[in-house]
């Protein structure tokens, strides 16, 4: 009879603690967004402190959030719509107009903090691994490498004009030599986080930064802004940013606007060699203030790969440009479903048919080419879902172009490949350590799945059908 009334006792323990556990997951539920109303309030406005290099594509996700721009709801502001300029015009031009400036702050291209008490709690920002951000700036399309006496460009920043004669000018001048580059451009960040705002960060004759100057800024990070997200790890700040400010995730939250050459991607890394020992120390103590803000908000949100699913299939999300616009073509509509998420930086990524057929031969295939019409018809005209499927579907009464194969890179997590199957192609995602299921797909993302197997340039055999 004991025994009886023990385990009655212990079946109506647990049954209690399920319950209080229910209740108290139902309420984190509801008062979680107003936790990320109450922050979003206490952040207004906005301030965007864009590092040169850091993503450009932050500005989709602003200007989507609820209120913030009414007007540029199902827009994507991107280099391949608007020009190559597109945030030095927009910023100091339109922005105002289109914008709630209670919401967010409408600063002219990369503007330093500058007032730092009144900016105190607005800051939002990428940071980035020096280095690779100042590879990134000598490699980019844009002038940033030329001459130091390269006046006339810096102007064109600063002022928000784009000449496209000037522009053109300064990208035919040769580039300074990487390390002159590399010091022109040491401790940017820092210096964007401490001058006043009436300066520009890419002149490269600003003033030089010292360690005490870095280990103010450090403080700055860490104590006044609001959001801080790492280039490196774009798809987790991205899911970061809607955790705390709320609005719905977007597939133009992971779209790189402005890549800096076609197929570049945020998980794309330069090799460091090419700087010969030479290193950013100034802004590595910044990244590294950066880098402890954001895994702290990581962990006190409980933000994850894993919690952040819900985020990641709410968009249509394609990781890189070879592979998947080879796999697009390919693939039957069904297995585009948004929940399947692919991993990487880059939904439909930015890829032209011109400079696609200088740098990918790939691209002289007829069948890609068709592709970047298709995905630049769907940017272009704001498809829903279901209209991307259809069409997508009426593509797919023609077979194929070509079918390959391939087994996975020894170096790489993630291997694609496409195969024949029954009359159609469908996408094979290969890998040591999971199976090519739904299920699979959605355990490919992890934060070292940063390399991709390209079948175009490591042995895969494609053939004409």
């Amino acid at each position: 009879m004991f025994s009886t009334v023990v385990v009655a006792l212990a079946i109506a323990g647990h049954a209690e603690s399920a319950i209080d556990h229910l209740q108290l997951l139902q309420q984190k539920m509801v008062l979680a967004p107003e936790k990320q109303w109450k922050r979003m309030r206490a952040a207004e406005p906005l301030n965007w402190i864009h590092f040169p290099k850091c993503g450009s594509s932050l500005v989709n996700v602003i200007i989507h959030m609820p209120g913030f721009c009414p007007v540029l709801d199902n827009i994507t502001m991107s280099a391949e719509i608007r020009g190559p300029c597109f945030l030095n015009t927009w910023l100091p031009q339109a922005c105002q107009q289109q914008c709630n400036t209670d919401y967010f702050f409408c600063g002219r291209p990369h503007h330093p903090v500058g007032n730092y008490s009144r900016q105190r709690g607005h800051l939002v920002g990428m940071f980035r691994d020096p280095d690779q951000r100042i590879l990134s700036g000598y490699h980019d399309k844009l002038p940033f490498a030329g001459p130091s006496n390269n006046s006339d460009y810096i102007k064109t920043i600063v002022e928000g004009v784009c000449d496209l004669e000037e522009l053109a000018r300064a990208m035919s001048l040769p580039k300074r030599p990487i390390l002159e580059f590399a010091e022109s451009w040491k401790g940017g960040m820092t210096y964007q986080l401490l001058a006043p705002s009436d300066e520009q960060p890419t002149d490269p004759n600003r003033r030089k930064m010292t360690r005490e100057d870095a280990a103010e800024a450090a403080r700055r990070v860490t104590e006044g802004f609001a959001f801080v997200g790492i280039t490196e790890e774009w798809d987790l700040s991205m899911c970061l940013f809607h955790k705390t400010f709320g609005g719905p995730c977007r597939a133009s939250d992971f779209e790189n606007t402005r890549p800096t050459f076609s197929g570049k991607s945020a998980q794309t890394y330069y090799d460091t060699s090419e700087l010969m020992g030479w290193h950013d120390d100034i802004d590595e103590v910044v990244y590294t203030a950066a880098l402890k803000v954001f895994h702290k908000n990581l962990f006190s949100l409980n933000v994850s790969h894993d919690t952040c699913q819900e985020c990641y299939r709410s968009t249509i999300h394609i990781a890189h440009p070879r592979d998947a616009a080879l796999a697009a073509l390919t693939i039957i509509p069904l297995s585009l479903r948004s929940y399947y998420y692919f991993g990487g930086n880059g939904f439909l990524p930015n890829i032209s048919v011109d400079h696609a057929d200088v740098e990918n031969h790939a691209a002289s295939h007829q069948g890609f080419k068709s592709w970047l019409n298709f995905r630049r018809d769907f940017v272009t005209g704001n498809w829903s879902f279901e209209q991307f499927c259809n069409r997508l579907q009426e593509r797919m009464l023609d077979p194929p172009p070509c079918s390959c194969s391939c087994a996975p890179a020894v170096s790489t997590r993630l291997g694609w490949g496409m195969a024949r199957s029954t009359g159609r192609s469908s996408l094979l995602l290969r890998s040591s350590t999971w199976s090519a299921s739904p299920e699979g797909l959605m355990k490919a993302r992890r934060p070292d799945a940063r390399s991709y197997l390209d079948p175009l340039s490591a042995g895969c055999n494609s053939t004409s059908t």
